[in-house]
């Protein structure tokens, strides 16, 4: 999926995806589902862009299962609540927090 110049929602309905937005300075929403598989953000902006997750009925930020690799990124595991992973590609674990994610 690619976003394109504006505002984006984008939604991934259940397949392994490569996801997109855009780098405008413009928001982008990434939309996941419960059943989603392993899906990667290139171009996820910290302060701008966000995640929902609204359809996995969870509390917060303290719900997520985080880790980080040096080079690969952040990966939010979400198998533990019915869907699979979400890497931010190259994005500073440090960076996240509650405030980047709709729940």
């Amino acid at each position: 999926l690619s976003g394109g110049a504006g505002n984006d929602v984008l939604y991934g309905n259940g397949y392994n995806l490569d996801e997109e937005g855009n780098r405008t300075g413009s928001v982008d929403v990434f939309v996941f589902d419960v059943g989603h598989g392993n899906d990667v953000i290139y171009d996820f902006v910290d302060n701008e862009d966000k995640i929902d997750l609204s359809a996995f009925h969870l509390s917060g930020f303290d719900d997520l299962f985080l880790f980080s690799d040096s080079f690969w990124g952040t990966t939010i595991s979400l198998s533990a609540h019915g869907g699979g992973t979400i890497m931010l590609f190259q994005f500073d674990i440090g960076n996240l927090d509650a405030s980047d994610f709709l729940f």
